[in-house]
């Protein structure tokens, strides 16, 4: 029987705390030249396809999993980079049917129907994924590690490994942590500078409660809301702005 999987997209902000660009590593000085500091831990290898095609002809009995997820445009890629590898390494026997832009339904209603076998795979955001199981919860701790590296590191590690078993008790397998990008705060009319500019702004959030703390800690007034959601709320004046990472951002011309 094939388990049914999970996959937690860490948007990096998002899940990490991050606000601001991985530092780069210190330059070591010989003599008079430069040369960087070796990186310790895993170094990210970038993978550019020409396309997705996997150029395997399916079997006949090919099973298809199903594979949802939102739309931001990086995930869609790992989604299809995934089917692609799939059906290679299986030799056609394997495939996914990937459902992009929520189309069956809000991130907490996939993990849902992950949970009860609705869905293959589901890819969702960290902070969603920790509603079903709150360990998950450390990950949106703001100003944890300095660097991506260090975050890389962490997750491949022991606490990866304990975050996994605990979504299992929960009936999800984890298959992989995948980062977005870094968290940003847009505002429609408003310039925030410094924490007191927060005061009162009403601020579209994920439904996290670690992550609703947080912003009311800083004076703003966050709004749980899903991402399916956050348009008509934006149209409507409902919110004043919204926390998200920059390819969503880019993606759906929210900024």
């Amino acid at each position: 029987m094939l388990k049914r999987g999970i996959a937690a997209a860490l948007a990096t902000v998002m899940a990490l705390g991050l606000t601001a660009c991985g530092e780069k590593p210190q330059d070591t000085k010989t003599g008079d030249s430069k040369t960087p500091a070796t990186p310790t831990g895993f170094v990210e290898a970038k993978v550019e396809p020409d396309n997705f095609d996997s150029g395997v002809e399916l079997k006949p009995d090919c099973y298809r999993f199903i594979y949802a997820l939102g739309n931001a445009p990086a995930t869609i890629d790992a989604a299809k980079y995934f089917k692609m590898r799939l059906e290679q390494e299986s030799d056609g026997a394997l495939s996914c049917d990937i459902y992009t832009d929520n189309v069956l339904g809000s991130e907490r209603e996939l993990l849902e129907g992950c949970q009860f076998g609705n869905y293959d795979i589901v890819l969702a955001t960290n902070a969603t994924v920790a509603s079903f199981s709150n360990d998950i919860f450390c990950l949106d701790i703001p100003w944890l590690y300095d660097n991506k590296q260090q975050v890389y590191e962490v997750l491949d590690g022991v606490l990866g490994d304990t975050l996994a078993a605990g979504l299992e008790d929960k009936g999800f397998k984890l298959l992989q942590f995948q980062e977005n990008s870094f968290r940003t705060l847009t505002t429609s009319d408003r310039k925030v500078e410094k924490v007191s500019d927060l005061k009162g702004l009403k601020i579209r959030i994920m439904e996290n409660e670690l992550q609703l703390a947080q912003w009311k800690s800083y004076g703003a007034n966050p709004t749980p809301m899903a991402f399916t959601e956050l348009f008509t709320a934006l149209q409507q004046h409902t919110v004043d702005g919204q926390d998200n990472w920059c390819g969503v951002n880019m993606a759906d011309k929210v900024l």
